[in-house]
């Protein structure tokens, strides 16, 4: 049976953090999940109570893990935790706000498992993906931002910035040391460089509700997301 790393990159999240972390091992055990699985709680230099919570969640509950760092940045949090991931067959992430509707976890996770994809990303840009929630800028920026990836880079590229990924452990150690961003640029980089190095890569169409106390600031984001594309730009090309 096939042992799965799932990561919850958390900043500040001492009011949706028990709630999230419940409601995921409840599904996993209702939902009969078929592979064995580890919960990793990878907290960014948070400076609420989500340190406190975070270890006594793990010293509690089976399967589940903290760990601290103490330096912000989800691009961080995923390096870190999936650089360690060697024993696991698939090293996966969400948003612990469960935006992502839990239903597609099994399908993300068997792309890279019994599919054998390099990677496997949420798309909520998808024919049969549903939106709900979602503000008209952050819909517009989100389809603005993947319509310049596509031209830009001449790929079709899925929704880069989707909360829900999987990847295999083994893939992801060959070109770790060439992604530079370990911020919210870290996804986009990630797919563009496995494009470019012709690993494998799907998409998976998700049922997403926005969640309005989102730690996500796009104004803070656009800045780095240019300069990301910009350096892209010329170093694949």
């Amino acid at each position: 049976m096939a042992n799965i790393l799932i990561v919850l990159p958390v900043y500040n999240e001492e009011k949706q953090l028990v709630a999230g972390v419940n409601t995921l091992l409840a599904f996993l055990k209702k939902s009969k999940f078929p592979y064995t699985y580890t919960i990793l709680i990878v907290d960014n230099a948070s400076t609420d109570a989500t340190l406190k919570i975070g270890k006594s969640l793990a010293g509690i509950l089976k399967n589940v893990q903290y760990l601290r760092l103490e330096k912000k940045g989800r691009g961080l949090a995923l390096r870190t935790a999936w650089r360690t991931a060697k024993k696991y067959a698939c090293a996966c992430y969400m948003d612990v706000d469960l935006s992502t509707d839990l239903k597609h976890l099994r399908t993300l996770i068997d792309a890279i498992v019994v599919q054998k994809y390099d990677l496997a990303v949420g798309n909520r840009l998808g024919t049969h993906s549903l939106v709900e929630g979602r503000t008209f800028f952050r819909e517009l920026f989100s389809r603005t931002y993947n319509l310049l990836l596509r031209i830009v880079f001449m790929k079709k590229i899925p929704d880069a910035q989707c909360g829900f990924k999987a990847i295999n452990p083994k893939s992801f150690l060959k070109i770790e040391s060439t992604i530079r961003n370990n911020n919210w640029f870290f996804d986009t980089e990630l797919l563009l460089i496995m494009y470019h190095c012709n690993m494998r890569v799907t998409a998976v169409d998700v049922h997403w509700v926005d969640d309005p106390d989102s730690q996500v600031a796009l104004s803070s984001c656009i800045l780095e997301y240019v300069r990301g594309i910009l350096r892209m730009r010329f170093t694949l090309w």
